[in-house]
C-alpha cells in the first residue's frame, strides 16, 4: 500500500513555495514477525528526497546526524535505535552531489536542480525495534465447538508519536463456519474504559466470499494497544481443540509513522553556502512506512 504522507503532494500557496526547499527523509520497512511479536527478518530502504522551489541558485551542503561516517562501501556510525553499528548499504547519490570520499564524512555538497530529485538512497540491515508488534492468541471453547482468534497490536514507539492509516488484512481458515468480529482498545480496557465502556478500535469487516478480515484503524499512539477478536463457530466436522495458530494465514500490516525514523538517521544541517538575494526557506520531514510488513505463525 502506498503511504499517504510520503506520497502526498505538497499543498502550499504560490507565495510560500517561492524560494523554499523541502526535504523528505523516508524509510520503508520490510519486516517479518513471529508469534511472539519478534522480528525474524528485517531491513530498511531509505531515501532523502529534495523538492526545490528556490529563486536563483545556491550551492548547498547537507550533513547527516552525529556519529555517521561515510566510506566507499557505504555509511556507518552509531544509529539512535541500532544495537550495534549502523551501516548504510547500497548507497546511491544523485549525479549533482559532490562527496569527498577521503574525509569519510556524511556531508554532501550540491547544486539542487529544479523540481524533485532523490539526493541519496540507502539500505540498512542493522537491528532495530519493530515499531508495531502483532501477537496472536487462540481461546478454544470445546463445548460450543468454537474459538476466538485474537490479535493484539501495540505501538512500540515513543508515546509522543502516532502511527496513522493503520490497517491489517488476514485470512481465516476455510473451516470457519460463522464469524463475528469485534475490536477494542486494550489500553482503555486495562484502565477500566470510560464509565465501564471500552471504545472500539477502528472498523473490522469479514468478507465471507474470500474468508478475509479487513481491519482499518485511524491511528495508534505509541505505547498503546488495540485488539481484534474473531469469534469463530467451526464446521460440524471440526474439533476446536485440534486447531492451532498455524491454521491461520499471514497478517499483512500497513501504516505510516510521521516524524520518526527507526534507524536514527537525521539531517544535522542543510546550509546554503551562498545565495543570491534572500536565504531560502527549508522544511524537513521524516516518515517511516510499511513496505512489506507481515506476521506469520508457521
Amino acid at each position: 500500500m502506498t503511504s499517504a504522507a510520503a506520497n502526498k503532494p505538497i499543498q502550499v500557496s504560490g507565495d510560500k513555495k517561492d524560494n523554499t526547499i523541502f526535504v523528505d527523509v523516508i524509510e520503508r520497512l520490510t519486516v517479518v514477525l513471529d508469534s511472539r511479536g519478534s522480528m525474524t527478518h528485517s531491513y530498511i530502504n531509505g531515501c532523502i528526497t529534495l523538492k526545490s522551489f528556490m529563486t536563483g541558485s545556491s550551492e548547498m551542503r547537507l550533513g547527516l546526524s552525529d556519529g555517521v561516517s561515510v566510506t566507499s562501501l557505504g555509511i556507518s556510525g552509531k544509529g539512535a535505535s541500532a544495537v550495534n553499528t549502523l551501516v548504510m548499504e547500497d548507497m546511491n547519490l544523485h549525479e549533482c552531489v559532490r562527496w569527498d570520499e577521503n574525509k569519510k564524512e556524511a556531508v554532501f555538497t550540491f547544486f539542487a536542480p529544479d523540481g524533485e530529485f532523490n539526493l541519496l538512497s540507502y539500505r540498512i540491515k542493522s537491528p532495530f525495534r519493530a515499531p508495531i508488534s502483532v501477537v496472536p492468541f487462540l481461546e478454544t471453547k470445546p463445548r460450543a465447538n468454537s474459538l476466538d482468534y485474537v490479535l493484539r497490536v501495540r505501538g512500540e514507539f515513543p508515546a509522543d508519536k502516532t502511527a496513522a492509516h493503520v490497517s491489517l488484512v488476514f485470512a481465516l481458515p476455510h473451516w470457519a463456519n460463522s464469524v463475528a468480529v469485534e475490536t477494542a482498545s486494550a489500553t482503555a480496557a486495562a484502565q477500566g474504559g470510560d464509565k465501564g465502556a471500552v471504545p472500539v478500535a477502528g472498523k473490522a469487516q469479514f468478507d465471507r466470499k474470500t474468508q478475509v478480515v479487513h481491519w482499518q484503524i485511524a491511528k495508534i499512539q505509541g505505547g498503546t494497544e488495540v485488539i481484534v477478536r474473531c469469534k469463530i463457530v467451526l464446521a460440524s466436522n471440526m474439533d476446536a481443540t485440534a486447531c492451532s495458530l498455524e491454521d491461520f494465514g499471514v497478517v499483512r500490516v500497513n501504516f505510516e509513522l510521521p516524524m520518526h525514523l527507526l534507524s536514527g538517521v537525521s539531517i544535522k544541517f542543510l546550509d546554503f553556502l551562498y545565495a543570491s538575494g534572500k536565504t531560502p526557506n527549508k522544511w524537513i520531514r521524516y516518515v517511516t512506512q510499511a513496505n512489506s510488513y507481515v506476521a506469520r505463525w508457521s
